[in-house]
């Protein structure tokens, strides 16, 4: 059995939950889908994209 992270209800596992139809893979006892060299590789493309934007933006202004 397992128990729904949204509504809290119990069923079987490897199936979605009768109530409101969330499957496990989306349950608070899953890890993290980003490693720490992921996110920080995300981290840092965000940060260009916005240096970029503001050097145009004081450029063009």
């Amino acid at each position: 059995m397992t128990t729904c992270g949204l509504c809290g209800r119990a069923y079987p596992a490897g199936d979605h939950c009768p109530d409101c139809a969330m499957t496990a893979g989306f349950g608070p006892n899953r890890p993290s889908p980003f490693r720490s060299g992921t996110l920080w590789a995300m981290a840092a493309g965000l940060v260009v994209v916005y240096a970029i934007t503001l050097t145009v933006v004081a450029i063009t202004s």
